[in-house]
């Protein structure tokens, strides 16, 4: 394993992380796979109502460790399973950057804090068939496993692409980082510009009477929403728009950063994982938006 030494503003020589980053390649890009693959599975369960297959946690049920040669039973251990996986490979992951990249922070923290998610993601499970699937619990234990896989996704691109290009992970790390940007813009208006378009027509009604005091200032304290402004299609169209544009927008940012930062001979080959990366995202969520 090499090392490279180099000299701290205080004069003194400190060693730089790894150059060779193969088993945190390894590792991230199994954590990547298992995660992709737990959600795919938490989809399954929703899809088929399995969430109670197993109506205890840890144990399948009160009795038994394993599931009973049942549908649901086993679908929703497949994902218990799956999650145990994930957990082991990310604690790996972790162990791998608190050993050999501890003088990274961008490289040990998102690790750690992966470790973090998981917990909370297989803490969560276990709170959710507590909770008998309550809405709110399942859209929390949702969440965090979209920030864990992004965070994974993340740094298994950034790691493949120090290997392509003979980098260090930190800085490509920061040097890529804004593509995220269009991705995180163009969920925001997936997700939430219909309820500015509707539900922010109370402000019509509210800018005559914004204290509930029977004024009305500008003849618009009677308004009421008009659901009709946007069809269902037309929602879901600007979804699809605002996510394929987003992830599009992300690759194109990439591209041009690694155009302006390595030969032309390995420029391209470094954004094979993220444009891989990219497409999984746009997948995942036409998906997410489809079955809402």
């Amino acid at each position: 394993m090499e090392r490279k030494s180099t000299i701290s503003p205080n004069g003194r020589a400190r060693r730089d992380a790894p150059t060779n980053h193969t088993r945190l390649r390894g590792l991230a890009i199994a954590s990547m796979a298992t995660t992709f693959l737990l959600v795919a599975i938490g989809g399954l369960v929703r899809a088929t109502n399995s969430g109670l297959g197993c109506s205890g946690w840890p144990k399948c049920t009160p009795g038994r460790w394993l599931p009973p040669l049942e549908y649901h039973a086993i679908i929703e251990y497949s994902h218990r399973l799956t999650a145990f996986l994930d957990v082991l490979l990310i604690g790996l992951l972790a162990a791998v950057a608190w050993r050999r990249y501890r003088g990274s922070p961008r490289i040990g923290r998102p690790a750690m804090a992966s470790v973090g998610l998981v917990f909370v993601q297989a803490a969560l499970g276990g709170i959710v068939v507590k909770g008998d699937l309550a809405a709110l619990l399942v859209t929390a234990h949702f969440a965090t496993a979209m920030v864990l896989a992004v965070s994974i996704l993340y740094m298994a691109a950034m790691a493949v692409a120090a290997a392509v290009s003979g980098a260090g992970w930190r800085p490509l790390a920061v040097r890529f980082v804004h593509s995220l940007v269009p991705i995180a813009f163009a969920y925001l208006v997936a997700h939430y510009f219909s309820l500015l378009l509707l539900e922010g027509q109370q402000g019509i009604a509210l800018a005559s009477d914004p204290f509930g005091t029977g004024w009305n200032l500008f003849g618009t304290a009677g308004w009421h929403i008009n659901y009709g402004l946007l069809s269902a299609f037309a929602v879901w169209y600007i979804q699809v728009a605002a996510i394929v544009g987003g992830h599009v927008g992300g690759v194109i940012l990439a591209h041009d950063r690694a155009i302006a930062s390595f030969p032309p001979a390995s420029a391209l080959r470094t954004q094979y994982a993220l444009l891989a990366v990219m497409v999984l995202f746009t997948v995942g969520g036409l998906l997410i938006q489809s079955g809402g």
